[in-house]
């Protein structure tokens, strides 16, 4: 328990200085499985109380979007501007090898060698609904480092790419010029959920048509009546005068959250899923650990009843 101890106190302290190699080592240990569950949730307590005011903006779309792109030019306008910034980004997975490539760095270059920023690939692991097992944690120890804005990348899959939205103040969907028809446009899941609709690659020959699905896309969400507050808007990622523009757009959504009390409301609840989420994901744990422990000469009705009993109290833990 000292040796944790003198971890925990480690790793705070390497947060508090923003030492990124600290931090890194910090975010690797809540990512492995094998560190006590104990230990990671006294590091993330102690993690939160040094967050600082922030905002966080989860980046979807499908592969070929230009996500790493968009990130990398809008990245290096608020540094511009001085801004520290954290990039999570996430890496699909093989199904076969189960590795992940997590080159997303090679199409940030301006922002990985950049002073005030820190950008940290890691694997989806095949969860579902875009983002990495442990990205929420993740974003509490940037905050708790000083970094004042943290991007989201998100695996690109496709609609059902929401989880995301469980993480974050705004959530901007990426679209390609003239991609979709108009049954596309309406879909539910990621189309609904979004804040902010950007068509990207809005550049040459393909400016007028990014324009025409700009006008598609803004007829779609009133006829499906979705979110009154979403924004459609488009840039070139190669262009950095449209940068200023749509910081601006996330800038304007996130104030007029802020100013009718949505922005810490959408906070609290996300905190609250997020608890619920790992209650459920800890009791699965422990059942799964328990029934490769048990007696196999016990009844399967002892069994359930051996197992109920020792998960029943660890929510409380949480």
């Amino acid at each position: 328990m000292e040796s944790q101890t003198r971890n925990i106190t480690y790793y705070i302290e390497g947060l508090k200085k923003c030492d990124l190699k600290i931090l890194s080592e910090a975010l690797t240990l809540i990512e492995n499985q094998n560190t006590p569950f104990d230990f990671s949730m006294d590091l993330l307590q102690q993690a939160a109380a040094l967050q600082k005011p922030s905002i966080r903006i989860g980046i979807s779309g499908s592969p070929g979007v230009g996500k790493s792109t968009f990130i990398n030019a809008l990245g290096s306008h608020l540094l511009d501007r001085n801004k520290k910034l954290a990039v999570l980004a996430v890496d699909p997975s093989s199904e076969l090898t189960k590795g992940s490539i997590l080159g997303d760095k090679t199409r940030m270059g301006d922002l990985a060698i950049h002073a005030l920023a820190y950008v940290r690939p890691s694997p989806s692991k095949a969860k579902l609904g875009g983002t990495a097992p442990f990205t929420k944690e993740a974003i509490t120890l940037c905050e708790a480092a000083g970094f004042e804005i943290i991007l989201i990348e998100t695996v690109g899959v496709g609609q059902s790419e929401t989880a995301v939205r469980q993480m974050v103040d705004v959530f901007c969907l990426l679209l390609l010029p003239g991609a979709g028809d108009d049954l596309q446009g309406i879909k539910k899941g990621i189309v609904e959920l979004s804040d902010v609709f950007i068509i990207n690659k809005a550049d040459k020959e393909r400016k007028a048509l990014a324009e025409k699905s700009k006008r598609f896309y803004k007829e779609a969400l009133h006829l499906q009546h979705a979110k009154s507050d979403s924004i459609v808007s488009s840039c070139s990622s190669l262009n950095s005068d449209d940068m200023p523009r749509i910081w601006e757009i996330i800038a304007q959504f996130i104030t007029t959250q802020k100013l009718n009390d949505t922005f810490q409301n959408k906070r609290v609840k996300q905190d609250q899923l997020w608890l619920t989420q790992k209650k459920k994901d800890l009791i699965l744990s422990e059942f799964y650990s328990a029934i490769s422990n048990t007696n196999q000469d016990q009844s399967i009705f002892s069994q359930a009843q051996a197992i109920y009993n020792q998960i029943k109290n660890l929510g409380s833990k949480l």
